[in-house]
């Protein structure tokens, strides 16, 4: 400390040298150089830092661009307001100020202050885009929260196993989640486990995801997609993914990921087919309104395009004999009608080993013999070798 005799300076006097960046923050607050105290006597005590409170850096380049103010105490909570002032009545203006405007607080304030009454057509599409980012910075955040969560005690209850001396245990966070974001348990499952990821190996997914440069359903499509994989394939096909993922709808990155693992590892492309051919299945019809239901199937690819050729060309031929049903509704009824006719007759297909109601069988035994399939081993030559040898693989 040192006495200077100079006339008592106000508290406005010895304002900051210059700026400091808060890293955590991203905002730019003063830092002292000298603290100048007023005493009650004509002399004033000045108190001398050496060092900066923090490294002396200018504003950040991506702040400094969108003309927005530098943050410091006491900094009037309506500067979002001045900015847009300025911004609105010129055309386009505040669409090129939010274009790359990264997701966070100052971007929450500046929308929290637009009226989309008072914006032009080409800004608007911007601020939607901006919520959109914003969306998706929040989805990242919650997924994150969701895997902390998952790894309390609280929802990883133990209680005495079969065997004495050990315990059993069960992660319950999906219970918890879904009840409180009225959510299924799969969902709060899978949003638990995307946040698990984003901090390990699916972190440049992340990253994007909290840039707003891709939403949640398609960042939950990538580790869902890929966590099951070896590491090193999963690492590899996230990366040729992520390059074009930010210009691909949900669709196409699905697409780009199937066709990202074949490229990553063909060789295990046949593994993976018989592994997932034991997924098939045909979901449970889904209700709809107006005594409507949804039904759906996952099947293998071969035998899904054998099933729409056939409602297709049942369709196509009715259309032909002048049915005035659209094509779409004369598919429905002929699959509709697969499952009536299989009630009636007791049986799904031919049946040959059963008696027809309507006597075709009779005539059709009065022309002759039919053939027999096992007395035709050339048909066995236009089998495919890829479908029908996984086919016979998982057969019981």
């Amino acid at each position: 400390m040192d006495r200077d005799d100079k006339e008592p300076e106000t508290a406005a006097s010895s304002a900051p040298a210059g700026p400091v960046e808060d890293a955590s923050a991203g905002l730019v607050v003063p830092y002292l150089e000298s603290l100048e105290l007023a005493s009650p006597g004509e002399d004033r005590i000045r108190i001398d830092i050496s060092r900066p409170t923090g490294p002396q850096h200018a504003p950040p380049v991506e702040w400094a661009q969108f003309r927005l103010p530098a943050y410091r105490e006491g900094e009037t909570p309506g500067w979002p307001r001045s900015v847009l002032a300025e911004l609105i009545p010129e055309p386009g203006a505040l669409g090129e100020y939010l274009e790359h405007l990264p997701p966070g607080l100052r971007l929450a304030r500046v929308l929290e202050e637009i009226d989309p009454a008072d914006v032009d057509d080409f800004s608007l599409v911007e601020v939607v885009a901006a919520h959109k980012r914003m969306e998706a910075w929040s989805a990242g955040q919650a997924a994150r929260a969701a895997a902390v969560l998952a790894e309390r005690d609280s929802v990883n209850p133990t209680w005495p196993g079969d065997v004495p001396g050990r315990t059993r245990g069960e992660c319950v966070v999906g219970q918890e989640l879904s009840m409180r974001l009225r959510v299924t348990k799969q969902a709060a499952v899978k949003m638990a486990t995307c946040g698990r990821a984003f901090t390990g190996m699916f972190q440049p997914t992340g990253e994007l995801l909290d840039r707003g440069l891709i939403d949640w359903p398609r960042a939950q499509a990538i580790v869902t997609t890929l966590i099951d994989l070896p590491a090193e394939v999963a690492l590899a096909a996230q990366w040729d993914v992520l390059d074009k993922a930010p210009g691909r709808t949900l669709r196409q990155v699905r697409e780009d990921l199937a066709k990202a693992v074949i490229a990553v590892d063909p060789d295990s492309a046949d593994h993976r087919h018989i592994a997932a051919r034991q997924k098939r299945c045909v979901y449970h019809p889904r209700p709809l309104p107006d005594g409507m239901a949804m039904l759906s199937a996952r099947l293998p690819a071969a035998d899904a395009i054998a099933m729409d050729l056939a409602l297709d060309g049942a369709a196509r031929a009715a259309k032909n004999a002048g049915d005035s049903r659209t094509l779409d509704q004369l598919r429905a009824d002929s699959l509709a009608l697969i499952g009536h006719t299989a009630l009636t007759l007791g049986h799904i297909g031919p049946g040959a080993h059963l008696p027809c109601p309507c006597g075709c069988q009779d005539r059709a035994q009065d022309a002759g013999p039919p053939l027999d399939p096992a007395a035709e081993p050339q048909q066995d030559a236009g089998r495919r070798p890829g479908v029908e040898q996984a086919r016979d693989a998982d057969a019981p």
